[in-house]
């Protein structure tokens, strides 16, 4: 039960940070709706999956890895890319539906597997995920925690972070309900300026 509740409690702390993805959740739902919204956060899932299976598998290497300064100036400037070019993407782009019914253009399978990959993308590349997935197989190594114990303290984060998701995405759709294209066009904007600014501060950081 120890296990569990730290678990939780660290999903919850993971999920109320303010940063790309929060504002990448909330975009996908304002501007397309709870489909779009929850494919992006899938792919958000699927990476925190694939970085449990990953540090848990491979601890003490991915710990001595992380630690060579070459990793941090590859992961950040990846990174930096990205969150950057998500970011000009957002500002430069500057159309909108004139309804603010978004749940009326059906989306395709490239557009479903684009938001996907782009909650994937977001979530892979940002160094404090890494550290953080990292940081937390490191208490379970301190805690001598058995394997019950790892899954019991991993299905916590994992199922709070969903469950929180999930919350924003639909949070996201009722507040669309009431925007006009204007405001959408404003807070694609701002999502777009938090991305750009999130990639510089991430240069700065791995470079300087």
């Amino acid at each position: 039960m120890d296990f569990l509740l730290k678990g939780i409690t660290y999903g919850f702390a993971l999920s109320f940070l303010i940063g790309p993805i929060f504002f990448a959740l909330l975009q996908a739902g304002i501007e397309r709706g709870a489909k779009i919204g929850l494919t992006v956060a899938s792919g958000v899932w699927i990476s925190d999956f694939l970085y449990i299976i990953a540090v848990y598998l491979s601890i003490t290497w991915i710990s001595e890895v992380a630690e060579l300064p070459s990793f941090k100036f590859l992961v950040g400037g990846i990174g930096s890319i990205v969150l950057i070019g998500f970011g000009i993407t957002a500002l430069l782009n500057d159309k909108i539906s004139k309804t603010t019914n978004i749940e009326t253009k059906p989306t395709t399978q490239s557009g479903y597997f684009a938001n996907f990959l782009k909650g994937f993308l977001i979530n892979t590349i940002n160094p404090f995920t890494v550290f953080f997935w990292i940081s937390m197989s490191a208490e379970l190594i301190t805690e001598e925690a058995t394997n019950i114990n790892a899954i019991t303290f991993f299905s916590g984060i994992l199922g709070i972070i969903i469950l929180t998701d999930f919350l924003k995405v639909l949070l996201a759709k009722k507040i669309s309900q009431y925007l006009q294209p204007k405001h959408i066009l404003l807070f694609r904007k701002i999502v777009g300026i938090v991305m750009l600014i999130g990639g510089i501060i991430l240069v700065y950081r791995s470079f300087f």
